[in-house]
């Protein structure tokens, strides 16, 4: 079951799991997720084995574009399929929305064990019906493609950008976010 999490939950997790799941580059403040919470930008979902996280994902949504913004599996329960099981509920949750993921660009990979992490990504993201756009980014220094949910590529320039804005702020937006199409 797909769990809407407090902001006290959104801080555990934070705490306890994104400071260690994502690089330093990668992750934005608390404050700011708890902003966005607050704004109404972003929701943050859970899968529990009765206390215990399984999976998360944070998600910020603007005019029928949903961004996941974070998404991950405990460490401990990798490899169990879990994270299938939570992409298949946010595709659920969000039906009839257009999901976009940020995956780190291979070609911008510092090492082959780094590529092949970031294939892996992409092949795991592939298996559960996301395509790889022609759509790029560079935010904040870090290239990304970008992967949708369903496969309609003509808009997710103009959706990312949505999304982007009500999260960033124009400032931010025209200062840390480059869109490549």
């Amino acid at each position: 079951m797909l769990t809407p999490l407090s902001l006290d939950e959104i801080r555990y997790i934070y705490n306890k799991f994104m400071v260690y799941d994502f690089p330093k580059d990668e992750l934005k403040p608390l404050s700011s997720i708890q902003r966005m919470v607050g704004d109404g930008i972003c929701s943050c979902f859970a899968i529990y084995d009765k206390d215990a996280v399984m999976a998360y994902a944070f998600l910020c949504e603007y005019d029928g574009y949903v961004l996941v913004d974070y998404l991950a599996v405990n460490s401990d329960m990798r490899g169990e399929g879990i994270g299938s099981r939570l992409l298949k509920l946010l595709k659920e949750k969000l039906d009839g929305k257009t999901i976009l993921i940020e995956c780190e660009d291979i070609g911008f990979a510092e090492s082959s064990s780094e590529a092949e992490t970031r294939k892996r990504r992409i092949s795991f993201y592939n298996a559960a019906g996301f395509k790889v756009s022609s759509v790029k980014t560079v935010l904040f220094g870090v290239n990304y493609v970008i992967l949708t949910y369903p496969g309609n590529c003509n808009t997710i320039a103009e959706g990312l950008s949505k999304v982007y804005r009500k999260m960033l702020g124009e400032e931010s937006f025209h200062k840390h976010l480059k869109i490549y199409n």
